[in-house]
């Protein structure tokens, strides 16, 4: 006969031999109710665990394109604003040509408007949204165009005095501009003054703006171009009518050669205008694309959450019960530990 010694430490202890099991069952149990998902995703899924990562990558890449398109629709809205005050500016500056101001009363005015006209179009151009510069293209860390009262009055001045042997400045040499004659006038506005508006002239002159505009990607498979640069046709045939209006002082010029200018403007301001117009047709339509790239994303993350919390969520009634389940048995556990240190061998001896 085999006697076996149980002691009252052996009683004690017991009964907390799985109690710290229970209390990390209870703390895993109580996470999965309050967070619907699996307390440890990993171990619960096992070799499946790699699926489920995968799956998180996507989900994760998605949203961020849906957060990346939401800054290119605000870039793309500000530059439809932008753009909108602007051409109402540019508006107001053709209906008044329409008319061909000829007394000095009438033609200042129009010098006046034309001159504000062009502060507009580099204040539009220079616009920021408060982290790029909106029509730098891919070079947005800087204003587009130079202020006109630096490197582009000077070279409209100097192609003024070289054409046509002026004084300095050649605004004010009203003996030099009233013997200009049409065909001369014409001949500049065709080959000088349009050379400043045209490369290499325009990007060293006028504009720091990069030729290419931002593109987008918008959805996993699909970019789009999401900003215009300054260096478009439009900006520069905005600019280019603007300053014939602004800076050839029509007031001394030969009636016939003001005429001329005239017509010149008018016909470049208005192809300024549509491209304009174009510009935020384009603009409109690259919106489009990216809502729509938007509502098949959002579609793809239902399908992938779906995926998702059929890999990680727990049944909440389950879970629910596991917690009531642990806590009874903690509790009893407990109350058996209380009354088994009551308990001495004093008492049967």
């Amino acid at each position: 006969m085999r006697t076996s010694l149980i002691s009252t430490a052996t009683l004690h202890n017991s009964p907390r031999s799985n109690l710290a099991e229970m209390q990390k069952r209870l703390s895993d149990a109580t996470k999965e109710v309050s967070t619907g998902r699996h307390a440890d995703v990993g171990l619960k899924l096992g070799d499946r665990t790699g699926r489920n990562v995968a799956l998180r990558r996507d989900l994760g890449n998605l949203e961020a394109m849906i957060t990346s398109n939401s800054l290119a629709k605000a870039r793309i809205s500000q530059t439809h604003t932008v753009l909108g005050s602007m051409g109402e500016t540019m508006d107001a500056i053709q209906q008044n040509l329409t008319t061909y101001p000829d007394t000095n009363q009438t033609i200042r005015l129009l010098e006046t408007q034309s001159k504000e006209g062009m502060q507009a179009l580099i204040r539009t151009m220079n616009s920021t949204d408060g982290r790029v510069y909106l029509f730098g293209g891919i070079n947005s860390s800087q204003p587009p165009m130079a202020d006109y009262d630096g490197a582009p009055r000077t070279a409209v001045d100097n192609a003024l005095i070289a054409k046509f042997g002026l004084s300095i400045p050649p605004q004010n040499d009203s003996a030099g501009l009233a013997a200009i004659t049409p065909a001369d006038m014409q001949d500049f506005i065709d080959n000088e003054f349009d050379a400043l508006f045209q490369d290499p002239d325009w990007g060293t002159t006028w504009s720091s703006a990069s030729d290419e505009a931002i593109t987008s990607r918008i959805s996993p498979d699909e970019t789009v171009r999401t900003s215009i640069t300054a260096n478009t046709d439009a900006t520069r045939r905005l600019a280019k009518a603007l300053t014939m209006l602004g800076e050839f002082n029509m007031n001394a010029l030969d009636p016939d050669t003001r005429k001329v200018v005239y017509e010149n403007a008018i016909t470049t301001l208005n192809s300024g205008l549509t491209e304009t117009i174009s510009e935020r047709a384009n603009l409109g339509h690259f919106e489009k694309r990216i809502n729509v790239a938007d509502e098949r994303m959002h579609a793809a993350i239902d399908i992938v959450e779906t995926r998702i919390n059929a890999f990680e969520t727990v049944d909440p009634v389950d879970a629910k019960v596991e917690v009531d389940q642990l806590t009874t048995q903690i509790e009893m556990s407990y109350s058996l530990t209380t009354q088994i240190m009551r308990l001495s061998i004093m008492k049967y001896a």
